[in-house]
């Protein structure tokens, strides 16, 4: 094990990243200061722990915004150690409204994306089990007698503009319906009677995951290419390969799991990359 300081790796790192020319990043917040605010021209990306699941939050260069997987999972026995930050007080969906409201000024967010149906992404539906502890499933009652966490807590709050998820439209193209979008899928549909365009995640599409204040000022410069979605994969050219249908050909089985089928994309802007891909792994 490397024994190094928080403040010599922020040191080294800040060096590393003014050396291939992001001076912007010169500078890190120690614990308990306040983030700078985002500028245009700069990308923030924000990994919000609650506990929970993952959480992401991203302003792109021109200002667009994305909330990106918000997870509110049960508290099973075998997961009861696992801490509550900042604190048990609040669902995990709740926090990261709350988070996404001190550093975004605005009540409408661009983009709402849901890698994959679990709950550590997206929020539950399976609000009590019998073999579970009291408390193993939180959720909250809204006014109107509805019962959210995860993503549902933050529509509370903020104006989704538009949604995507892997399978949308076809519900359990493969793999069952998992409990977050029993939860998530009236709201969804819902919303889109308010405006809400909600779009089918475009495997190998460039022009999907966009920025949509000014993009002509970063044409050329920052692109986000969607690389995989339901097991359908980008070939790097012009086509995609469909390894969910050649698994189950090959076989025989009836079903996926839902890590398998989550969508991932690459975000570049100059030299920078990002990439993000749900659970996917090798099943």
């Amino acid at each position: 094990m490397i024994d190094i300081s928080r403040r010599e790796f922020v040191g080294e790192a800040s060096a590393l990243l003014a050396s291939l020319g992001w001076e912007g990043c010169a500078s890190l917040p120690e614990r308990g200061e306040t983030l700078p605010s985002w500028k245009p021209g700069e990308l923030d990306l924000h990994f919000i722990y609650t506990g929970c699941g993952e959480n992401m939050f991203y302003r792109l260069p021109d200002g667009t915004s994305v909330v990106h997987d918000v997870g509110d999972f049960y508290r099973p026995k075998d997961l009861a150690h696992v801490p509550l930050l900042p604190s048990a007080d609040r669902l995990g969906g709740d926090w990261v409204s709350r988070y996404i409201g001190r550093v975004y000024p605005e009540k409408t967010l661009d983009w709402a994306i849901l890698s994959h149906w679990h709950v550590d992404h997206g929020g539950h539906a399976d609000f009590g089990r019998p073999e579970e502890s009291d408390g193993a499933y939180r959720f909250r009652i809204t006014p109107d007698g509805r019962k959210i966490n995860g993503f549902l807590c933050v529509a509370e709050d903020f104006r989704f503009a538009r949604w995507i998820d892997h399978q949308y439209p076809k519900r359990g193209t493969y793999g069952s319906q998992d409990s977050s979008m029993k939860l998530l899928a009236p709201g969804v549909e819902e919303q889109k009677g308010k405006g809400l365009k909600v779009e089918a995640f475009r495997v190998g599409a460039l022009d999907q995951i966009s920025l949509v204040h000014n993009p002509k000022a970063y044409a050329g410069v920052f692109s986000v290419r969607n690389l995989f979605a339901n097991g359908r994969v980008w070939d790097g050219a012009s086509g995609t390969v469909d390894f969910a249908a050649e698994h189950l050909h090959a076989t025989g089985e009836k079903d996926i799991p839902q890590n398998a089928l989550s969508l991932g994309f690459m975000m570049r802007y100059g030299r920078f990359g990002y990439y993000t891909g749900g659970d996917l792994r090798n099943e």
